[in-house]
């Protein structure tokens, strides 16, 4: 899903990842969170999207025929695209869990 060691490399140098999983996924084995990584994730019952947002761009992808997070995914540094992409995050955030720590 994604390079833990650089997810956790860019949040010492600052930068905020939240993450919204799905209640059933298995970390991989190496991922060994600090506190700071398991304050920003969050679980659903199922999650049936995935929007990865930054300063500038948006991207959307939903699931494939078979389920799975098709990735091939919608991508636009237009404005209003990338408001849409966190409100619709946001709301999912808001519905979401904090993870067990």
């Amino acid at each position: 899903m994604w390079n833990t060691q650089i997810v956790a490399d860019k949040i010492k140098q600052g930068i905020d990842f939240r993450f919204i999983l799905p209640v059933d996924y298995e970390k991989p084995e190496e991922f060994k969170p600090d506190r700071d990584i398991e304050q920003r994730t969050k679980y659903l019952e199922s999650v049936d999207v995935r929007i990865l947002l930054t300063d500038k761009e948006a991207s959307l992808s939903f699931p494939a025929k078979n389920g799975q997070i098709d990735y091939a995914a919608f991508m636009s540094t237009d404005p209003v695209f990338r408001r849409w992409c966190s409100d619709l995050f946001l709301n999912y955030w808001e519905k979401a869990q904090p993870s067990v720590i």
